[in-house]
């Protein structure tokens, strides 16, 4: 029996990318903490996932069953379209740990600053997936069978029920332990009350991955992500924006490769030494290669399931909003910071909301 869904979206509805940002509060307390010498910064987050939508941006999926037997094999075979409600809650919990430096020397007129960030990540997930409707189903039976009656609509209520309870048994998953670890650097220049900066950012494949459970805590690829921003600041507010392209390897546990990702970001937020700083970030990310799969794999079963693209080649497309405040500490050296995340459009992603608080420490 063959039981499948549609490929996902960058394996899993999900890219090598701060849910939050990289803008937001991590930029306002990077202008606080980080102007040269060393940095940390600790954050947790806590995301619930309660959701996936699909092309049209809704939570329901179309999928095929096939060749499943009626009662015995030599009764024959019902096949059909099933329409599911993609009815999923997957709790993630975060502990991510940076440290960096920022030079006091310039070069080319600006400072480089270069950080490694390691994320110890929890994730578990419970499935409620229901049926929204059934279609299309034929049966191979004997004649005599097919004459008794109702048996291939019998048949294929069977086939639904079987469907449903193994999908939802396949998608009660956990996984916890160290993710994918990011480097990146980063070259960021002055001039007046403008800031420019440039980057690339390189996430490692270290966290665990299989093809054969729907839940991972990391990617099984590399992703490299060159970056362009430039921010805006003034005594009392700022304006940022930033572009990102993330090229993303092959997973060589699936054989399946994520399409290429362009990532805009843009924020602004209010300056007042009494109260703070409150914000908030926009990150709309598009897809815009599709994805691809290599040598045909039959692992499936899951949401999350490894199958040829469709047509479209599954391109994700998404927008977060996230409103964050930072206060800033009197020492001038440490900030804390509050962010919580709300996606009102998603389509081949998952549907997240996020919060997530952070401390940054300079140290001289």
């Amino acid at each position: 029996m063959l039981i499948s869904t549609q490929a996902l979206a960058l394996e899993g509805n999900r890219i090598h990318y701060s849910p939050i940002g990289a803008l937001g509060s991590s930029l306002a307390s990077s202008d606080e903490t980080t102007t040269s010498g060393f940095f940390g910064t600790v954050q947790v987050g806590s995301g619930n996932i309660y959701g996936v939508n699909f092309a049209d941006g809704t939570s329901a999926a179309s999928t095929s069953v096939s060749n499943i037997p009626l009662g015995i094999t030599a009764l024959g075979t019902v096949s059909g379209n099933l329409n599911v409600d993609m009815n999923i809650s997957q709790k993630v919990t975060a502990l991510n740990l940076m440290s960096g430096y920022s030079t006091r020397e310039q070069f080319f007129g600006g400072n480089i600053t270069t950080s490694v960030l390691i994320p110890y990540i929890d994730i578990t997930r419970t499935s409620n997936i229901s049926l929204s409707s059934i279609s299309g189903f034929t049966c191979s039976a004997p004649s005599a069978l097919i004459s008794v009656g109702s048996s291939c609509s019998i048949a294929s209520n069977s086939a639904a029920k079987k469907y449903i309870t193994n999908l939802n048994a396949a998608n009660n998953a956990s996984d916890s332990g160290i993710g994918d670890i990011v480097l990146e650097s980063a070259w960021s220049k002055n001039v007046g009350q403008i800031r420019y900066i440039l980057g690339l950012g390189i996430t490692t494949p270290t966290g665990s991955n299989s093809a054969s459970t729907p839940v991972n805590v990391g990617f099984g690829y590399w992703s490299y992500t060159p970056t362009a921003g430039v921010i805006y600041n003034h005594p009392k507010f700022a304006f940022a924006g930033k572009v990102s392209y993330q090229h993303n390897s092959t997973n060589t546990n699936s054989t399946y490769t994520s399409g290429k990702v362009v990532i805009t970001e843009l924020s602004i937020f209010g300056k007042d030494p009494g109260l703070g700083i409150l914000g908030i970030n926009a990150i709309q990310v598009n897809q815009v290669s599709d994805d691809l799969l290599g040598t045909p794999t039959s692992l499936s079963g899951y949401i999350y399931s490894v199958g040829t693209p469709n047509s479209d080649g599954n391109r994700m497309r998404y927008l977060t909003l996230a409103p964050f405040y930072v206060y800033p500490f009197s020492d001038h050296k440490s900030t804390l910071s509050v962010t919580y995340t709300w996606q009102p459009i998603a389509v081949y992603s998952q549907l997240a909301n996020i919060l997530a608080i952070r401390y940054s420490k300079k140290f001289d």
